[in-house]
């Protein structure tokens, strides 16, 4: 095959593959917390094995969740996925469910479900660790 028509299979092959990989879903790194972010930590226990752990956005700019964790004290990690939580959103993370979802109010709530066998935070704390460490806040587990 003369060099012109090698190169002129080849441009069409790249450009072919070209529209095959233009469909794959990018993953972004986790980025740093947003300095004016303001999240807020709340538990709660709607029964006797149930628990919630909500992270607020009081503050006014969008706060992307990946690369986020909450980590208790008895060494349980639940890593946030890739939502963002709009000024004055939340996600509830259910300890017990694996119920996940949205609510389309605006802002939108989330519910996200960490499928354990019992409460993440029976006591202690739980903290809130932004990406690359940062410590975003925490809160003491009810008793």
């Amino acid at each position: 095959m003369p060099p012109a028509s090698r190169r002129a299979v080849l441009t069409a092959a790249v450009a072919s593959l070209g529209g095959c990989l233009s469909t794959f879903d990018t993953v972004d790194a986790p980025g740093t917390h947003p300095p004016d972010a303001e999240l807020r930590l709340d538990i709660e226990r709607p029964g006797e094995n149930g628990e919630r752990v909500y992270v607020h956005n009081d503050g006014g700019v969008d706060v992307p969740m990946r690369g986020y964790t909450l980590e208790y004290d008895d060494g349980a990690v639940y890593e946030f996925d890739r939502l963002t939580l709009d000024p004055g959103s939340w996600v509830a993370v259910e300890s017990t469910s694996v119920l996940e979802g949205m609510d389309r109010s605006d802002p939108p709530k989330f519910v996200r479900g960490a499928n354990r066998d019992e409460q993440l935070c029976p006591d202690g704390r739980v903290t809130l660790v932004g990406p690359r460490g940062t410590i975003v806040g925490s809160t003491t587990c009810p008793g």
